[in-house]
Parts: C-alpha cells; structure tokens; sequence
C-alpha cells in the first residue's frame, strides 16, 4: 500500500509541534530520519524518505551539511592552497547532527553513491590518527 507524501508530511508537522515548531534545521535534520517509528510510518510505503522530508519542508542531513561547508569554505578557515580540510566532529559542533552521520553522508557523496554538490567537490583523505574532509572549489550534480 502506498502512502501518499503529503500525510507522511502531516505526521512529521504534528511531531515537530510536540517538540516545538518550526525546529532548527539541525533538529530536524536529526529527527525525521532517525524516529521513524513515532511518526506511524508504515513499512510497506514506496515513497523514499527524502521526499518525505522535502514534502514537510524539512533540510535533509545532507543540506545542513553542506551548507556549514559552504559557509566554511568562504571564510576559508584553514588554508590549503585552494582546499579546506574539516573534520566530522567539527561539522557537528556547528550543526548538532552526529559525527557519525556527518561521516556517513559525506563518504557516501565523496564515494559517488551521492551526486557531489554544484559549488563544491568533496573528497576523503586521512591522517596517521583522523578521517578528513576535503573541500574544494567545483563540483559535480545538483546539491
């Protein structure tokens, strides 16, 4: 049975008005994702959970996220040439979304299974003790 977007969308409104509406994009970013099940959500739904989150008007993860690197990127905090380097427990300082999932969303856009955003190319690199974040100037798909 397929549920429409639009009632999924009505479920997550009336969850966020528990928590108190509108939440930051940060807390709602966090929340949708990762309480599906206080949201009724049945199972046996095709519709994909980012467009349910684009229905209710809520910033996925990816988009916090990007925007913090955007915003990092143009101050240019840590120069490298043309690249900055950012590392996940520093995005989630500035976003409240977890390192972990900061990590996941990032490796999955450096490693291709997610388009690279238009104004930015991110890449993977590590040290003797810490996973990075590459950012520099291009880019590939849509954001």
């Amino acid at each position: 049975m397929d549920v429409p977007a639009g009632d999924i969308a009505r479920q997550i409104r009336r969850a966020y008005n528990r928590l108190g509406y509108p939440p930051s994009g940060a807390e709602a970013a966090e929340y949708g994702p990762h309480n599906r099940s206080t949201l009724d959500h049945r199972h046996d739904t095709d519709t994909s959970w980012n467009d349910v989150l684009i229905a209710a008007g809520v910033p996925t993860a990816r988009e916090v996220i990007l925007t913090d690197l955007r915003a990092r990127y143009a101050d240019r905090y840590e120069w490298d040439g043309d690249r900055i380097r950012v590392k996940s427990y520093e995005i989630e300082d500035a976003t409240g979304i977890s390192a972990q999932r900061v990590g996941r969303v990032l490796t999955a856009i450096a490693e291709g299974d997610c388009p690279q955003p238009d104004d930015l190319t991110i890449e993977r690199d590590q040290t003797a003790r810490h996973w990075m974040w590459i950012v520099c100037d291009g880019g590939g798909e849509s954001a």
